[in-house]
């Protein structure tokens, strides 16, 4: 399981994409496990070990031909990497230039939850929503569409 061997070795990370969405009260399938890691030196050390134990390889020609393995993690601190594990798909989203404070920002929003009983933080709704602005995709502005409304019921009900 992607989740599990993610907190085992500690990694820092923020669950975003349809896990955070689904968080936020849309629910909807996703076939993957999206993250934003923390772009910390350690913590790209642990999350290298993480790839490792699971297996994980490329699924994209640009991913395929890093300079550095999967395992290094030289090469996980820049761009956005779409990976098969053991477990299944994984996508790591560093963008081109992974920023501690605001990565540390995005964590002092994120809320807390247990999927299938580990502990995990997925961006806040409002960070997600901006991500998802800024993407532009059909599917991602479907998505902030279905927040919203899920928002806007959960409003009325609460009067």
């Amino acid at each position: 399981m992607i989740l599990p061997t993610l907190v085992e070795h500690g990694v820092d990370f923020l669950l975003i994409g349809g896990l955070a969405v689904i968080i936020h009260g849309n629910p909807r399938a996703t076939f993957d496990v999206d993250i934003l890691p923390s772009p910390d030196a350690a913590n790209l050390r642990c999350l290298a070990a993480a790839l490792g134990d699971l297996g994980a390889v490329a699924t994209d020609d640009r991913a395929r031909e890093l300079p550095l393995p999967l395992d290094h993690p030289e090469g996980l601190a820049v761009g956005n990497y779409f990976l098969d594990t053991r477990a299944g798909a994984l996508d790591l989203v560093n963008g081109s230039r992974p920023d501690l404070k605001r990565y540390r920002a995005l964590a002092g929003r994120a809320v807390e939850v247990k999927i299938a009983g580990v502990p995990v933080r997925a961006i806040g709704r409002a960070d997600l929503i901006a991500m998802k602005s800024e993407a532009g995709r059909d599917k991602d502005l479907r998505d902030i569409a279905a927040l919203t409304e899920a928002e806007r019921r959960r409003d009325e009900l609460g009067d």
